[in-house]
This record gives structure tokens, C-alpha cells and sequence, in this order.
């Protein structure tokens, strides 16, 4: 017996190698799938897997061991054989088990490439022990042990990078699994042929030469259905992961629609193409109440409102068709409540073939309360709930588009005169609470017929469609005359008088604004006729009210800038002739140069609120000239009227008191004159007049005798002085009734601790009169007429008969 070389076929060996690497990638790819399963399916995998991992294996050893030339046959026992072939699928699938399972197992890889590298081991030494040849072999130790130590190592290497890029993606991660099985291949194949270096083969020294060229095929056949048994596993790897991933995305997105579904805050219903119901979800149960147990589709649609089903069901039919449709209508839900559900109709797509319908409702009833509030405080107005501006031209737009030739249609612009007064003395509380009784009393008047709107402040149309002038005309004196009575707010009786304008389409225009243009021109022009009444527009009436607006216009600027002047009226003392003081009037020129009279400007200027601004520049003018009349030693006393107005207004005595400190004026040298329609609030007048004598101030009571004042009131106000009329006073030296008159009002004032002065004195025969009578002061024509500050050191004395 002697020791003989080993000798491989070259090609065998590539071919070994090549399974080897194969075996390799199947065991890195079936990695993943052994780690992305669980339970049962993943102890399928770890079975198959080993078992694939073993046979890759072993046959890379089979067909190493048949790429070896001996010079003696060989022969194999088939039963051993067998038995390496479980060894070597039996430490693959302990090895998985240990680490894909036991989690908490410290060192878990390198106990799994213990067992197997002993599986390969096995069947490596296992496969050497079926050879049946003539002669024997042994093994070296060493080389033994270091081929046992590869198989641990490579098994080590492959568990640890199969589980390492088990989860890995993309072509870098393929790449670098290609690599890692090349290089294990080596190893394993180093390991093969480490364990047959360690081979010691002993033969007879005559031996006839064996050509084992024969067992090539048996080789590549072996190789061939390794590789095939190898790529299929690799090919069987990749397509159920492909199938598992599948299976987890329809899986996922079918649970995120059924959570979508049943968790959505929107009812949902499934139907089928014939009305069915086949689902709902819960927010739909809800929805429906107790008809949702029986899911019953025709009892569902008896919930809808019978006007509305019609509609639904159409939406429905289309939705059938292919196309989305929503829907808004009232549904009869639990507990006998109408709600309001909004409902989009969705087709349900499969295969681009309709197969049902999804119905996504939605309560929408507070949505639409809001909504419709919303529209509601949009088109009406906050205060007096109605329609305001904007309604008002979207009804009158509605009805000029559509209105043919028969149509008519009038506006009635209603404005309420002197309201910013009610505003400043009563206050915005109770001006908006007469507001309100104002629109309540249009509407009663009016009634159905007739649309009603607040422009704004005091503002008011009335709007008749397609009815006579004389119906309009008939509101209008309804109004008018309501309006005469007095109106009881908050147990105060009040008298508000209103200015109307009427305008007729299509007479007086053919679009809104210049229907609205010229109604509030014929509400002017009534106010400039003395308010309380109505006008219907005319173009000359509209020539007026263009001149009243242009005049308010240039008042409103020449308030703003203080373009006005003051003239000064001598009052003098009827005993001694000497002047006792004057009394400041305003003056004003427009632009154009010409003189504008008070009677026409004040009542302009109380109606537009300029009245406040005016009587402080006259107030604060006045102040100054009195100031600058002591500094050049010549003081007198300045009378400046007051306009109700500022009567009323209880910050006007701020504003008095910050004038006198403003110029430095001591208040005995300032006078203010009130007329009697100031007092027909007594207790504000009383709180004002006490005001005024607090600070050192006398007052007035101008035009005595024309006003709503009685003698009781006269006995209760704190005056200093009273001032006839001129009235009274141009006929005194010729009227008995006249002068008994008079007489009759000096000898109140006296009694009543008053001085008292007659206005309007224009001749001798009336001075001689009022002096006979006891008068104390006397102003008019006689003695001057109204001059500038600077004139009236000019004027002569009086002649008086002392």
C-alpha cells in the first residue's frame, strides 16, 4: 500500500465552486425571508431554507468529490450518501431556528454557526466515509481541525451577513449579496478541499490505471440539478417575497379603507347597482337611528323629505353611470328631528366597470343654521333685523332685469329729521332704541306688499313692486301723519317727524342708482320745504336739493376750517343809555361771494350735527375778543347763543369751561343765550343752566314768547335774564294786546328776580314804550345794526329820554 496524490478535474472544480457561491446567495436571499415572517410560515421557511441551503451544499461536495481522480474506482454507498445529505440539511435548520428565534440566546450566531458547521461537517466526513474504493484513507489532524473550524467560520459569516442585508433594498444591496456569496464560496469550497487535503489515500502499488472521465457527466448532471435545485429556491424566494409584499400592501390598504371607512366622521353607506344597501359604518347607524338594523333601503329613503327624494334618487341613477354627484337635502333622523345632510354620490370603479355606489353623508344642519345666520347678518341689517343696503339692491337689480314693459316699481327714500340731536342729548342707547321703534312702525304701515330696508343711520327705504303710484303715495301719508303723534320709548314720549323722497321707475330712471339718486334729491327737496312731508322727484326739485347738498357740502368744509365770521349787536340799558353788552352773531360768505343768512345755514347745520363744531369756533371766537377787549381797557360783556343742541349735550359744559381757561376770559364778561325749545328736557336743561351759573356765567332765555316754555318751568330755571321777542316788540307802541303783553312779561321777570330786554327796537315811539314799561335793556336797528369788533367804538349814542 502506498500514499497517492490527489488529482481534480479542473472544470469539476469551477463547477463546485459555482454551486458553492449559489448555495451562498440562496442562503443570504432565504435570510429575509426567515426574518419577514412569522409563526407558522416562518418555520416553513426555515425548513425549506435549510433544507435548500443543504443541499447546495452537499452538492458542491458531491460534486468535489467526484472532480477527484484516484487511480482506483470508486464506488459510493448510497445509504451513507442519503445520511450526509440529512446532516447537511439538518445544521442549516437548527441554525436558522436558533437565530431567527430564540431572540434573547446571547452569542444566538455563533451557536448557530456551531451547529451548522457541524452539519456540514457531518456531511462532509459522512460523504467521505460512503466512498467504496480499493485501498483506504485516513485523515491528518490538524487539517481536520482546521477544516472543521472553516465550516464553523463560513457558517458564522453566512448566518451573520444573511441576517445583516436581510432587509436590504435596491441594486447596492444585491450587488453586495453577489459579492458576499462569492466570497463564501471560497470558503466553503476552501473548506472542502481543506477536509480532502487532510485525506491521506492509501492503493496498492499495482494498480491499473482507472480514466474517471466517466464520472464527468455524472458530475455535471449532479451540478445541473443543484444549480436547478439552488435557482429555484432563489427563484422561489423572490416571488413570494414579491406575492408577501403583494399580499401586505392589498392587506394594508385594505385596512386603511376599512378604517377609513369605519372610523370616518362622515356616514358612509355601500349600495349595489340596484339599490341595495350592503354597508354602513357606524357614523351611518348613527345617522339613521334604529333603520339601520335592518338595513333597508327603501325604508332609508322614506327618511328623506318627500320634495327632495326625487333629486336623490336621480343623483343616485348617475352615480350608477360613472359620475359624482352631491346632493343637499333634509333627512327625518332619530328622535323626530329634521336635519339637513349633504351627500356626495361616489361610483364604485372595479375593472372600469361600476359596481356600486358610495353615499358620503354629512350632518350639515348646524353648518347651515350658521350658514344661513351668516347670510342673514350679511343681507339685514344688525339693529333693526331689516333688510339692509345690500338686499335692498340685489331685489331692486332683481326686478329691473326681469321687468318688462308693463312693470313699475317706486322708492320711497325715508329720512328722519334731526335725529343726530336725539343722538347727542338722549344718547346712542336711546337713539338706537328709537331706531328700532321707527322700523317696527314702517313695517306696520306698510305691511307685505311692500319691501322695506335700512340704508343706514336714519335712513329708510320703502320699495312697492308692480303697484300703483297711489299706493306709494297712500304709505307716505300714513307715515307722515303716524309720525305727528309723539312716539313712547323707554316712558318718554318724543315727536320725530320724517322727510320722504319718491322715484318711479321707469319715469324718473331705468337703473338703481339713479332711482336711489333721485329719491333721496326728492327727500331733500322736502326737508328744504320744511320737513315733516313727502316729495315725489321733479327736475326741479332736484335742481334744489343739488343746491341745498352743494350748500351742506361747503358748510361741512367751512366747519371744518373755521371760515366764518362774527358780528357784534350793542345791548344797551334803556335807564342809562349806556351799552351794557353785545351779542354775538354768526355770519357766513361761501366761495362765490355770497352772504348766506343763519335762518337758512343753522337749521342745516343742526340737522347734519355741524351745529356742535360751529358753536365752539363762536364760542371760543367770542371768548377771544372779550379777552382782547379787557387787555385794551374796554371790557365788555359778550352774549353767545347756544343751539339745543348743545344744551342737550352734557360734555358742552366741559367744553365752556375749557374755553374760558383756554383764552383767560373771567366768566363775568361771557354770556349764553338759550331759546326755549332747549328746555323741553327740563332736567338736563336745569343740570346745564346750573352748570353755567356754577362757573360765573349769566344766561339768557332768547325769543321769550314764541316756545314750548311755561311759566312753571320759567319759576324753576336758574336765569339771569329774559328777552322779548321782536315779535312783540314791533308792535308795542302800536297794539294795545301787543303792549299788555310786554308788560306782562317784564313783571314776570322781576318777580322772578330777572332782568328783562327787548329785541328788535327800531324806532323812538317803541324805545319810549318798552322804557314806560320798566324794561331794562333794549337791542335792535335803533342803536346799531350787527358790525365787526372793530366798528363798534364808531357807533353814536343812543338818545334816551332819562
Amino acid at each position: 500500500m502506498h500514499i497517492v496524490p490527489q488529482h481534480y478535474h479542473f472544470r469539476l472544480v469551477i463547477l463546485s465552486y459555482i454551486v458553492a457561491s449559489l448555495a451562498s446567495y440562496a442562503a443570504l436571499d432565504l435570510g429575509r425571508r426567515v426574518v419577514e415572517t412569522r409563526g407558522s410560515t416562518q418555520t416553513w421557511w426555515m425548513i425549506s431554507g435549510g433544507a435548500v441551503m443543504g443541499i447546495g451544499i452537499w452538492s458542491m461536495h458531491f460534486i468535489a468529490m467526484l472532480a477527484l481522480v484516484l487511480p482506483v474506482a470508486m464506488t459510493y454507498n448510497w445509504a451513507i450518501v442519503a445520511l450526509s445529505l440529512a446532516f447537511a440539511m439538518l445544521g442549516p435548520i437548527i441554525a436558522l431556528f436558533v437565530v431567527a428565534r430564540l431572540h434573547r440566546l446571547r452569542f444566538k450566531f455563533g451557536f448557530g454557526a456551531i451547529f451548522m458547521g457541524a452539519g456540514i461537517v457531518g456531511m462532509h466526513y459522512t460523504g467521505m466515509a460512503a466512498m467504496r474504493l480499493t485501498g483506504s484513507f485516513s485523515y491528518r489532524p490538524a487539517l481536520f481541525a482546521l477544516s472543521c473550524v472553516i465550516a464553523v467560520g463560513a457558517s458564522f459569516v453566512a448566518l451573520t451577513l444573511a441576517f445583516a442585508f436581510a432587509r436590504a433594498d435596491g441594486w447596492r444591496a444585491y450587488a453586495i449579496k453577489v459579492i458576499c456569496a462569492l466570497v463564501m464560496g471560497v470558503a466553503v469550497a476552501g473548506m472542502h478541499y481543506t477536509g480532502m487535503w487532510a485525506t491521506i489515500f492509501r492503493v496498492p502499488q499495482v494498480m491499473p490505471h482507472m480514466n474517471m472521465s466517466t464520472h464527468g457527466p455524472l458530475a455535471i448532471v449532479v451540478g445541473i440539478f443543484g444549480v436547478m435545485v439552488l435557482l429555484l429556491a432563489i427563484a422561489t424566494s423572490v416571488l413570494d417575497r414579491r406575492l408577501e409584499a403583494d399580499r401586505i400592501r392589498i392587506q394594508s390598504a385594505d385596512e386603511r379603507f376599512r378604517s377609513l371607512y369605519m372610523h370616518h366622521s362622515d356616514a358612509i353607506f355601500t349600495f349595489d347597482t340596484k339599490g341595495n344597501c350592503l354597508d354602513m359604518n357606524p357614523q351611518a347607524r348613527r345617522l339613521i337611528g334604529a333603520l339601520a338594523a335592518s338595513v333597508d333601503a327603501q325604508a332609508m329613503l322614506s327618511m328623506i323629505e318627500e320634495g327632495d327624494r326625487t333629486e336623490v334618487v336621480g343623483d343616485y341613477h348617475r352615480a350608477t353611470k360613472g359620475e359624482t354627484t352631491h346632493s343637499e337635502f333634509s333627512l327625518h333622523g332619530p328622535n323626530e328631528q329634521t336635519l339637513v345632510v349633504s351627500a356626495i354620490q361616489i361610483p364604485i370603479l372595479v375593472d372600469a366597470e361600476v359596481t356600486g355606489v358610495f353615499v358620503i353623508a354629512r350632518d350639515v344642519t348646524r353648518e347651515r343654521a350658521v350658514a344661513d345666520q351668516i347670510n342673514h347678518m350679511a343681507f339685514h341689517d344688525a339693529l333693526t333685523q331689516l333688510p339692509n343696503r345690500r338686499l335692498f339692491e340685489v331685489q331692486v337689480d332683481r326686478f329691473i332685469a326681469t321687468a318688462d314693459g308693463n312693470a313699475e316699481m317706486h322708492i320711497l327714500f325715508v329720512d328722519l329729521d334731526r335725529f343726530k340731536s336725539v343722538n347727542d342729548t338722549l344718547g346712542h342707547e336711546f337713539g338706537d332704541k328709537l331706531l328700532q321703534h321707527v322700523a317696527w312702525l314702517i313695517q306696520e304701515i306698510v305691511g307685505n306688499p311692500g319691501f322695506v330696508a335700512r340704508m343706514g343711520g336714519d335712513e329708510f327705504t320703502i320699495t312697492l313692486f308692480n303697484q300703483p303710484l297711489q299706493a306709494a303715495v297712500a304709505i307716505a301719508d300714513a307715515l307722515i301723519e303716524r309720525l305727528h303723534r309723539p312716539l313712547l320709548i323707554d316712558d318718554r314720549s318724543i315727536y320725530m317727524t320724517a322727510s320722504l323722497g319718491l322715484a318711479s321707475y321707469p319715469q324718473h330712471g331705468c337703473t338703481r342708482d339713479m332711482l336711489l339718486r333721485h329719491a333721496d334729491l326728492a327727500m331733500y327737496a322736502a326737508k328744504s320745504s320744511g320737513r315733516g312731508t313727502y316729495h315725489v322727484f321733479e327736475e326741479a326739485t332736484a335742481a334744489t336739493a343739488m343746491a341745498r347738498l352743494e350748500l351742506e357740502q361747503e358748510l361741512r368744509e367751512a366747519a371744518e376750517n373755521g371760515l366764518f365770521q362774527l358780528v357784534y349787536q350793542p345791548k344797551v340799558s334803556v335807564s342809562s343809555g349806556e351799552t351794557v353788552g353785545v351779542e354775538a352773531l354768526i355770519r357766513w360768505t361761501r366761495r362765490s361771494g355770497e352772504q348766506v343768512s343763519p335762518a337758512e345755514f343753522i337749521p342745516i347745520a343742526e340737522e347734519t350735527g355741524l351745529i356742535v363744531p360751529i358753536g365752539e369756533w363762536c364760542l371760543r371766537t367770542a371768548a377771544r375778543q372779550a379777552k382782547g377787549w379787557l387787555e385794551a381797557g374796554t371790557p365788555r360783556k359778550i352774549a353767545v347763543n347756544l343751539s339745543p343742541h348743545q344744551v342737550m349735550n352734557e360734555r358742552f359744559l366741559g367744553i365752556i369751561s375749557g374755553i374760558l381757561e383756554e383764552t383767560d376770559l373771567p366768566p363775568q364778561y361771557l354770556e349764553v343765550e338759550i331759546t326755549e325749545s332747549a328746555m323741553m328736557d327740563a332736567e338736563i336743561a336745569n343740570r346745564f343752566l346750573s352748570g353755567c351759573r356754577a362757573l360765573g356765567i349769566e344766561v339768557s332765555l332768547d325769543d321769550f314768547g314764541t316756545g314750548y316754555s311755561s311759566l312753571s318751568r320759567l319759576t324753576k330755571l336758574p336765569l339771569n335774564l329774559v328777552k322779548i321777542d321782536r315779535s312783540f316788540t314791533q308792535h308795542v307802541s302800536t297794539q294795545e294786546k301787543a303792549r299788555a303783553l310786554v308788560r306782562s312779561i317784564i313783571d314776570i321777570a322781576h318777580n322772578l328776580g330777572m332782568r328783562c330786554l327787548a329785541e328788535g327796537v327800531e324806532t323812538q315811539e317803541q324805545l319810549a314804550v318798552i322804557q314806560s314799561l320798566g324794561c331794562d335793556e333794549a337791542q335792535g336797528f335803533l342803536f346799531s345794526h350787527p358790525v365787526p369788533p372793530d366798528a363798534l367804538g364808531q357807533i353814536p349814542a343812543p338818545s334816551i329820554n332819562l
